[in-house]
C-alpha cells in the first residue's frame, strides 16, 4: 500500500536500501532492521516508491485513551511491549466485544488470561442467534405478534413500528429504535461488570507460575511464584491479591429483596386509628352492659321497655332508624341508631312514673381527634313526653322517620 507521510516513505526506502544491500547494517537503526525483518521485499518496495510531494511531512494518530490505559497496565503485569502489542492486536476486540462494561484493568486481566489460554474462543454469534429464534418460546412470541399485526392491518406494511409489550402483554405500536434500544439497555444492564470471565480464571491460574530469564544463557526457566510458594515472604500478599480477583470476577448471587419495613410514624399512626375505634366500641359495650345489669331498683324493667319500644313503632322503627344493641338500667332504655343529619348516635328513654310520662336523652358519642377515648356529649334532654309523641319528638331531634 502507498506510504501515507513523507516520513514513512523516507523510512521505507531505508529499509528497501538495506534489504537490497545499498546500506551497511551499522548505519541503520534498530527500527529499520526489524521493518526490514518482518517484511517482504515486495511490500517495502510499494511503500518506497510511493510519490510524496503531495504527502504530509507527518500523520498524527490518535491512540485511544483506554487502549493506551490497558496497553500501559499490561506493562505494569509484566509483559514486554511487544507481547503486550501482541496481545491488543489479537484479543483486543474479542474482549471489548464480550466484556464492553468492564473496566480497563478488567480488560487487561481478561488479555492476560486470554494470552495464557493460547487462542481466543472465538463465538460464532450466527449460530447462537439460530439456535435462539428457533427455540419453542421464541416462535410463540413471534406468532403472537403477527397475530396482532394481522388484527390491526399492520403486517408487512413496512411502517417501521414494532408491537410493544408492557407485563408481557403487547400495549400498542412504538418505533423499532425505542423498542429494540430498550431491549437492548435491558440486557446490557444485566451484563454488569465482568463476571465468570474464563480469561480471568485462567489469569490468574498463571499467577502460579513465572518464567525466569537467564541474562547468561537468555534461557527461559519457569519457578514457582509467590502464590504457589508458602516460604516465600510475599505469600500472604500474593495469596490477598489473587483473593481479590476472584472474589471481582465471580458471579455474585443477587440478594432477595428485602420486605420493606414500616415507619415509626406509619405505626403509630395506624396503632392510634385502630385503637381509637376499639376505644369507642368498648365504651359502647361498656355503656350497654351497665344499661344491661341494672339493680332490682331500676325504674323501667324490661317488659316497660318493650311497651316504649312498640309505641316507638317496634319493628318498623327498627328497620327505620337502624336501631340496635337495646339495653334497660338505672337510667332506663338505652339503644344506637344509624347515621341522621344531627349526627345523634345514642338514645336514652327514661319513665317517670309519677306522672306516666317519658324522659328522653339525644346523646352525641364520638371520639375527638387527638384523644383516645369517646367523648359524650348530651345534645338534648326533653322531659315529659306522653307516649303518642315519642315518634315525633325522635323524628325532630334526630331528622329520621320512624314509618312511612
Amino acid at each position: 500500500m502507498p506510504a501515507k507521510s513523507q516520513q514513512q516513505q523516507k523510512f521505507m526506502g531505508l529499509v528497501h536500501a538495506f534489504k537490497k544491500g545499498e546500506v551497511p547494517a551499522s548505519k541503520v537503526s534498530q527500527a529499520v532492521k526489524d521493518a526490514a525483518k518482518s517484511m517482504t521485499k515486495k511490500s517495502v518496495k510499494k511503500y518506497a516508491k510511493t510519490k510524496h510531494d503531495d504527502l504530509p511531512k507527518k500523520v498524527s494518530e490518535k491512540v485511544n485513551p483506554e487502549i493506551k490505559k490497558i496497553y500501559q497496565l499490561l506493562i505494569k503485569y509484566g509483559n514486554s511491549a511487544k507481547d503486550a502489542t501482541a496481545m491488543i492486536k489479537k484479543n483486543l476486540k474479542y474482549v471489548n466485544k464480550t466484556y464492553r462494561n468492564s473496566t480497563p484493568r478488567g480488560k487487561a486481566v481478561a488479555l492476560v488470561g486470554l494470552s495464557s489460554l493460547g487462542e481466543v474462543a472465538k463465538r460464532d454469534y450466527k449460530a447462537e442467534y439460530k439456535k435462539f429464534q428457533s427455540s419453542p418460546k421464541m416462535k410463540k412470541y413471534r406468532a403472537e405478534l403477527n397475530k396482532y399485526n394481522r388484527k390491526k392491518g399492520t403486517y408487512g406494511n413496512g411502517d417501521g413500528k414494532d408491537a410493544s409489550h408492557k407485563g408481557g402483554k403487547i400495549v400498542g405500536f412504538e418505533s423499532q429504535s425505542k423498542n429494540r434500544g430498550r431491549a437492548e439497555k435491558s440486557r446490557l444492564k444485566k451484563e454488569g461488570v465482568l463476571k465468570e470471565n474464563p480469561a480471568a480464571i485462567a489469569a490468574t491460574q498463571a499467577m502460579t507460575k513465572l518464567k525466569l530469564k537467564n541474562p547468561k544463557t537468555g534461557k527461559e526457566t519457569s519457578a514457582a511464584s509467590a502464590l504457589k510458594n508458602k516460604d516465600n515472604p510475599n505469600h500472604k500478599k500474593a495469596k490477598g491479591i489473587f483473593a481479590k480477583l476472584k472474589d471481582r470476577f465471580t458471579k455474585k448471587k443477587d440478594d432477595k429483596p428485602k420486605p420493606k419495613k414500616q415507619s415509626k410514624a406509619d405505626a403509630d399512626f395506624y396503632k392510634r386509628q385502630f385503637a381509637g375505634e376499639e376505644k369507642l366500641r368498648e365504651y359502647i359495650r361498656q355503656e350497654i352492659q351497665k344499661i344491661s345489669k341494672s339493680s332490682v331498683n331500676e325504674k323501667m324493667d324490661k317488659r316497660q321497655a318493650g311497651e316504649t319500644l312498640k309505641q316507638l313503632g317496634g319493628n318498623k322503627f327498627i328497620m327505620m332508624t337502624g336501631a340496635k344493641n337495646f339495653g334497660v338500667g338505672p337510667k332506663g332504655m338505652g339503644f344506637k341508631i344509624g347515621n341522621n343529619s344531627k349526627k345523634i348516635n345514642f338514645i336514652r328513654i327514661d319513665l317517670d312514673r309519677g306522672k306516666d310520662l317519658y324522659n328522653m336523652e339525644f346523646i352525641r358519642l364520638r371520639r375527638k381527634k387527638g384523644e383516645m377515648s369517646p367523648s359524650i356529649n348530651v345534645v338534648k334532654k326533653v322531659k315529659g313526653v306522653y307516649a303518642d309523641q315519642l315518634q315525633d319528638i325522635f323524628t325532630k331531634y334526630t331528622g329520621m322517620y320512624t314509618r312511612l
